[in-house]
């Protein structure tokens, strides 16, 4: 888990104070953009960001060498492997319907964003044929229960639009707060019918000897490892999302895009919101590392 991880690490900066969601912890984040920092009291919640924003962190934590990960990851890309399905995983041991995202310590990180966003969230969906899709989508939320998200014209859309097309309702887990090898794995560009969580397999057998351990939740496989886990429905309905700050460091524009309702949340025992800051240097790592073996 993170709380974990992040005592791993000797440069991490521990912040004890009250911090607020809205626009403080971009503050800090900026501050201290190359090394991780965990926000102890973000309103009432642990709070963690630029985890993953040295290569020679990841490299650290994948027990390789800065010199060897790109080819790691490459290894993952080409040789998926199964997963394992366990019975069990800490994120069961809290769980409710009765939650608000708006007391959650989803950051609003620059002035103009159309709300508070979740960053470092991926969604896990499955197809009619068994495909199981990995894959980071920013998500603007609107109230208590909903969210917009923003899906460009790939995986995750395409089972989307089939749903939607037909009136009907895409059962998803969202997730927040998951190792490295989680999140490159569903930062990564594969074809359809190749599934993130058997890329991250295998970066945990290349790290660690082990697959990546998941629990079916609802028929959907969720990696036991997740501080945050949410049963949802992306919905035919499209809303406003954005304005939104984006990798290059500008606005990017208001756009409809589908209404996802959050129906029920677990979490494990003081668990830590993963902030992924637009524009930081880990933002850069996890869209640009899965990259370069492409390139």
């Amino acid at each position: 888990m993170l709380r974990e991880i992040l005592q791993t690490f000797d440069d991490l900066i521990v912040i004890k104070e009250p911090v607020s969601k809205e626009l403080e912890i971009t503050r800090y984040l900026l501050k201290y953009r190359d090394r991780p920092v965990l926000f102890e009291d973000v309103d009432g919640w642990r709070v963690a960001g630029n985890i993953w924003s040295t290569r020679e962190r990841i490299a650290r934590f994948l027990n390789t060498s800065r010199e060897r990960l790109m080819h790691v990851v490459a290894d993952a890309m080409e040789n998926p492997a199964p997963y394992k399905t366990v019975e069990s995983a800490p994120f069961l041991k809290n769980s409710t319907e009765d939650f608000s995202l708006l007391e959650l310590p989803v950051p609003k990180y620059y002035p103009k964003d159309g709300g508070p966003y979740f960053t470092s969230a991926m969604v896990i969906a499955k197809d009619d044929n068994g495909f199981v899709n990995v894959s980071f989508h920013r998500m603007m939320v609107r109230d208590e229960k909903t969210v917009a998200i923003r899906l460009v014209p790939r995986h995750l859309y395409a089972i989307w639009k089939d749903r939607a097309e037909h009136g009907e309702e895409l059962d998803v887990r969202i997730v927040v707060g998951n190792p490295i090898h989680l999140l490159l794995a569903g930062a990564t560009s594969t074809a359809y019918g190749i599934s993130e969580l058997e890329i991250a397999s295998k970066l945990s057998e290349l790290a660690f000897g082990k697959p990546v351990e998941v629990i079916e939740l609802g028929g959907i496989p969720v990696p036991v490892e997740s501080e945050f886990v949410f049963e949802a429905k992306i919905t035919p309905e499209l809303v406003d999302e954005g304005p939104f700050v984006d990798i290059t460091g500008t606005y990017d524009y208001v756009r409809k895009q589908p209404l996802v309702v959050f129906e029920k949340m677990y979490h494990v025992d003081e668990p830590i919101f993963h902030a992924l800051l637009p524009g930081g240097y880990e933002h850069f790592m996890l869209m640009g590392l899965p990259k370069e073996p492409q390139i």
